[in-house]
């Protein structure tokens, strides 16, 4: 993850390494000027995890005055999560949206803390590599979407099976956490709703897991 940082041009003050772990610095090509090394029961002290790797960094938050409109009209696909609010889960999405080219990643309404330390960990890096944007409400989301893109949402009440889903121009996929899914706001102005055909043996997927079905049934299925 501090590899990612430092090639995504993040800004990093300062990267914490263990005595024992020094052969990272090389390993990892580390820039001289912000290493310091700190003795293992200190290092313990400070990691976030219960397991730590023997390296840390303080990176400096991305500014929360992104211009939105900019990205927004650059952006060919978009997966936005709707109070989505377990970390983990939010990690996961953003991960997988790096991972198959997604252009932007909303969080919209009351979602996980983005800089959460379980919510970084999942990202696995990927928090360095695509541009997150934060959203307050469902009207704001609309405003700046609706007429602008295809708003794509996905529930097991829609009749039409995602696996029947053809190509789709500038989608904006939209996943709900698992207690009070997508704001109705946002379901009853969408251009597209589809449902992930699943058995009857669990009564929902996972909204990880159901982002990254979509993810990947659509990260080709955009327009010119």
């Amino acid at each position: 993850m501090v590899q990612s940082a430092l090639e995504s041009g993040w800004q990093i003050e300062k990267i914490v390494i263990k005595h024992e772990k020094q052969a990272l610095i090389e390993k990892l090509n580390l820039p001289a000027e912000l290493i310091a090394l700190c003795q293992s029961s200190k290092f313990d002290k400070i990691a976030p995890s219960q397991s730590p790797q023997g390296i840390l960094a303080i990176i400096k938050a991305e500014p929360a005055s992104v211009d939105m409109v900019k990205l927004i009209k650059k952006a060919r696909r978009i997966i936005a999560c709707d109070n989505v609010s377990d970390p983990g889960n939010l990690g996961t999405i953003i991960r997988t949206a790096a991972a198959f080219n997604y252009d932007l990643v909303i969080c919209l309404n009351d979602c996980a803390e983005l800089y959460n330390s379980k919510t970084v960990r999942a990202t696995q890096g990927g928090l360095f590599k695509i541009p997150i944007i934060e959203i307050s409400s469902a009207g704001e989301f609309l405003k700046l979407f609706a007429g602008q893109f295809n708003i794509v949402t996905f529930s097991g009440s829609a009749k039409k099976p995602m696996a029947k889903a053809g190509r789709i121009k500038r989608p904006v996929l939209v996943v709900g956490g698992e207690t009070a899914g997508i704001n109705p706001q946002i379901e009853k102005k969408a251009d597209f709703r589809f449902r992930i055909e699943q058995s009857d043996n669990v009564e929902s997927l996972n909204v990880a897991v159901a982002a990254g079905l979509a993810m990947y049934k659509f990260h080709r299925g955009f327009g010119k």
